[in-house]
């Protein structure tokens, strides 16, 4: 039984980016076309995952627990290089959530199958 719930829990989580990434994702592209700057564009998708960081915890009950965040220097243009134990998606979710300014990912780009996404991704730092 404990399964079931758990499908369901995790089908409605599911259900609920689908319908909010569609709209979010939509004012992104607008917005770019329009001449909004990358910060903008950040913010735009932090929120998205702020949302979607909250549903999780409201609808799977995810909790999470940050251990030496006192550590990471304080401010909008203070360096830092955060390495993140990767166990699932939620951490890729999480960490433009807490950071205090936007962070730049480092990915191979022939690792990633959408050419579009690699030229747009490269773009937007």
């Amino acid at each position: 039984m404990s399964w079931l719930l758990a499908l369901l829990r995790s089908t409605l989580h599911m259900l609920f980016m689908f319908v909010t990434v569609i709209p979010y994702a939509l004012m992104i592209v607008l917005a770019s076309l329009f001449g909004a700057s990358g910060k903008k564009l950040y913010v735009f998708a932090q929120r998205w995952l702020s949302l979607s960081i909250a549903a999780a915890r409201v609808i799977m009950g995810i909790r999470y627990e940050i251990h030496g965040y006192e550590n990471l220097p304080v401010g909008e243009t203070s360096p830092a290089i955060l390495l993140v134990k990767h166990q699932s998606t939620y951490e890729t979710f999480l960490m433009p959530v807490i950071m205090p300014h936007p962070l730049a990912y480092v990915f191979k780009p022939n690792c990633c199958m959408c050419r579009f996404l690699v030229g747009r991704l490269a773009s937007s730092t």
